[in-house]
């Protein structure tokens, strides 16, 4: 609209002059803006979204008549523009020249006071934080942001009635001068949230507002807010000098300047300490230039970190020079919904791998930005990428070694194998802790830096130590740190197993390691989770070491107490593909675990003594009476569904608190049985189990979905006749089937047992 167009000219006239512009009339023209620059100077400027000679002209000869005016009446020289929508053509600019008048588009306008055009095409080809291409380490620019929202996390009550912001509203905020800070953990979006802003805020035609995007891990040491704008127009080849001492200096330059800031955990501390306030000190001091550029910007703020940088919210307020009570906290969401998911790989996927992807197993994978980012850049780089990773550990390893180049990328002094093995050593610290993910005391830090270096942390490894991915505070109020990412918490300590597993195998041969070898004597309290059990099963299954990994569970029975290693070698044997185990006489006592499947599995040898097994799955099991697990705590029995299957080698446990019961249709349905056994569980439930006499035949089925083949039904009739199960009489409405009452027990031990059962009428249906 024109309205909008003559306002912003009016406002970037108003900064480049450092006078209030206005509408006036002069010598019967009416001028859309004037600015009385000094008694000697004025500027006049006509605005016009016609894009045609005519209206220049009348322009021009408008002018002429202000300018001789002002000129023989004050003596007052005057400088004229004509300022366009759209870029004018040669004949309007020759026109214009002819008087002295300037014709320009607004883009052309505002650039004259400064090469804003210039700096956001320099700034867009950049860097943005640590968006980079998984394959080439340049700076990322063909993924195709989707709109996500980012989590409200004040809890002041004026703010908590919006439970998130869409990157739409986060324009709007910074627009009316508000500061927000987006907090995250590595991986979430924080700087391809920066990027889109800086993207679209740019874009924007209407827009008087310099918007500029700072990556704050290019200002180490900077002290102030000038050295970091210096520096930063410097790195992009643009002279800044004049926006800076106006941005500085003029009151209405700064409300008309946004700022991005990108990673104030990634500015680098001092020196290292121990001690919480002196940590605390350092970081306040590394962050005052920041602060300062802050404090002096009159217009909006965003500003972006991981979570766990600063020990409270408090400690960040201050830090940043942020007004607590006018600032919004935002946060990243840990992952992508499935609908996001679907909605990003539409859009940064080509159709060739669309449909391939589509069928991907991305369960164990995080559905985390940066972790999809670089499954696709392994996709599109290579064909046979998918099948290659379609597995736990082959993700997770290439997973692992990326976040730890990306984070030794932020600082070269620090090495990837120095973030890799320092990570492995606090994952495996955690294992004796107060909790499963901490806490992690900054001594701890310390310590393991100094393990793996053999020197304590100087200001480039402090800040490492500061942000290492997925480790943040317990609280707000605490400087301790914990994992928060079950994922690769569960991954490291799966890796962990896996190099204690090569030290053993130096150890077989003669080049064992003391030192490795020490860490079979650490007794660990805490269960590998599903997670971390799939990653090493896979890594055992893909590389076929069964029988390897259990002489090196016997191996580490026989050196250690640390029983809990060898439960999660034993329930990460369980998940692998091998049909049959043999344990060898393995005795574990006092240990947890998550689960173990011995689904489909004959196992042998195995004797569980006060343990914790979590969820223990029996479907298809065929276990010898060699396995006993007495004064075993179990959580979850699968493939059972009532303490009346229990099988004999099971009776030693100390208690079972859930069975898998069957006794809904959509709990027959989520069962792992067969679709004849599903069939099979449902009629006996609904001529057995609820009241009534008998069941019409089209009543027998309903409610199994798809799966209600009625052929397949009236085999299993036919059985549950022969059996002596059931019989029928004809009625009007067609067949009616009634349960032999007598046959009571057959039909429970059927419904306790499941999959366990040895019932001929369970063999005959598994053989339809």
């Amino acid at each position: 609209m024109w309205q909008e167009l003559e306002k912003s000219v009016r406002e970037i006239a108003s900064l480049r002059w450092k006078c209030r512009a206005t509408t006036e009339i002069i010598a019967g023209v009416k001028c859309d803006c004037i600015l009385h620059i000094s008694d000697e100077e004025t500027v006049a400027v006509e605005i016009t979204q016609q894009h045609n000679i005519n209206k220049i002209r009348k322009d021009i000869s408008n002018l002429d008549l202000v300018k001789h005016a002002l000129f023989n009446n004050d003596g007052i020289f005057t400088r004229c523009y004509i300022v366009l929508e759209k870029t004018p053509t040669d004949a309007m600019r020759e026109a214009g020249k002819a008087s002295k008048v300037k014709v320009l588009s607004i883009e052309e306008f505002k650039n004259e006071f400064f090469n804003y055009s210039g700096y956001v095409y320099a700034r867009k080809n950049g860097q943005f934080g640590s968006l980079v291409n998984a394959k080439t380490g340049e700076p990322e620019k063909d993924n195709v942001f989707i709109n996500v929202s980012y989590m409200n996390l004040c809890k002041e009550r004026r703010e908590i009635k919006k439970s998130s912001y869409t990157l739409s509203e986060m324009k709007d905020q910074l627009r009316k001068g508000r500061r927000i800070v987006l907090k995250g953990d590595f991986g979430l979006g924080k700087s391809r949230c920066i990027k889109q802003i800086f993207s679209e805020m740019t874009t924007e035609s209407s827009s008087i507002s310099y918007v500029l995007a700072i990556n704050l891990r290019n200002h180490w040491g900077a002290v102030s807010a000038k050295e970091i704008l210096d520096r930063h127009f410097s790195d992009l080849g643009i002279n800044g000098e004049s926006f800076i001492n106006n941005f500085l200096t003029d009151e209405y330059m700064k409300l008309h300047v946004i700022l991005l800031l990108d990673g104030f955990d990634e500015i680098g501390t001092q020196s290292w300490f121990s001690d919480k306030q002196a940590m605390q000190h350092t970081r306040a001091m590394s962050l005052r230039g920041v602060k300062q550029l802050i404090s002096i910007s009159k217009g909006g703020v965003l500003i972006s970190g991981r979570d766990y940088y600063f020990n409270s919210d408090e400690e960040m307020f201050e830090a940043l020079g942020l007004d607590s009570s006018n600032t919004l906290k935002l946060g990243c969401k840990t992952q992508f919904s499935d609908e996001e998911l679907s909605e990003y790989l539409e859009k940064n996927l080509s159709s060739r791998y669309l449909d391939q992807v589509s069928s991907f197993p991305f369960r164990w994978i995080p559905k985390r930005p940066l972790v999809i980012q670089y499954f696709l850049t392994l996709i599109e780089s290579n064909q046979e990428t998918l099948p290659v990773f379609n597995s736990n550990y082959t993700f997770w390893n290439y997973f692992f070694n990326e976040i730890c180049r990306r984070e030794a990328s932020i600082n070269p002094a620090i090495s990837q194998l120095t973030v890799k093995r320092v990570m492995l050593l606090l994952a495996d610290l955690t294992r004796r802790t107060q909790k499963p993910t901490g806490p992690i005391t900054q001594g701890d830090l310390s310590d393991v830096f100094k393990s793996v270096t053999g020197v304590f942390p100087n200001d480039e490894s402090a800040l490492m130590l500061q942000r290492l991915p997925s480790i943040g505070r317990i609280s707000a109020d605490s400087p301790d740190r914990e994992f928060h990412d079950g994922y690769i918490l569960n991954g490291l300590r799966a890796q962990n197993i896996i190099n204690l597993y090569f030290s053993y195998l130096k150890s077989t041969t003669g080049d064992g390691s003391q030192h490795n070898a020490s860490y079979y004597g650490k007794r660990w309290n805490y269960c590998l989770e599903l997670s971390g059990l799939e990653i090493l099963s896979d890594y055992i299954d893909s590389n076929h070491l069964t029988d390897n990994f259990i002489s090196f569970a016997k191996f580490c029975l026989d050196r250690s107490l640390n029983h809990q290693l060898v439960a999660d070698i034993i329930a990460a044997l369980c998940l692998t593909d091998t049909e049959s185990l043999d344990f060898r006489g393995i005795s574990i006592d006092y240990s947890e675990f998550t689960v173990l499947s011995f689904k489909r599995k004959k196992v042998f040898n195995l004797t569980l003594r006060n343990c914790t097994v979590y969820s223990l799955d029996l479907t298809n099991s065929n276990v010898d009476n060699s396995v006993s697990f007495p004064n075993t705590d179990i959580g979850e029995v699968a493939g059972v569904s009532s303490v009346n299957g229990v099988p004999e080698w099971l009776e030693s446990c100390k208690q079972i608190k859930k069975f898998e019961y069957l006794h809904s249709n959509s709990a027959v349905r989520k069962g792992e049985l067969s679709v004849p056994h599903r069939m099979l569980i449902e009629i006996l439930r609904k001529l057995f189990l609820e009241p009534g006499s008998g069941r019409q035949e089209s009543t027998l089925t309903r409610g199994m979905g798809q799966s209600a083949d009625k052929k397949l039904a009236k085999q299993i009739i036919r059985i549950l006749i022969d059996e002596e199960m059931i019989t029928y009489y004809k009625a009007d409405s067609g067949k009616v089937y009634k349960p032999n009452r007598n046959q009571q027990s057959r039909v429970d031990s059927i419904l306790s047992d499941l999959t366990l059962s040895s019932d001929s009428i369970w063999d005959r249906v598994s053989r339809l």
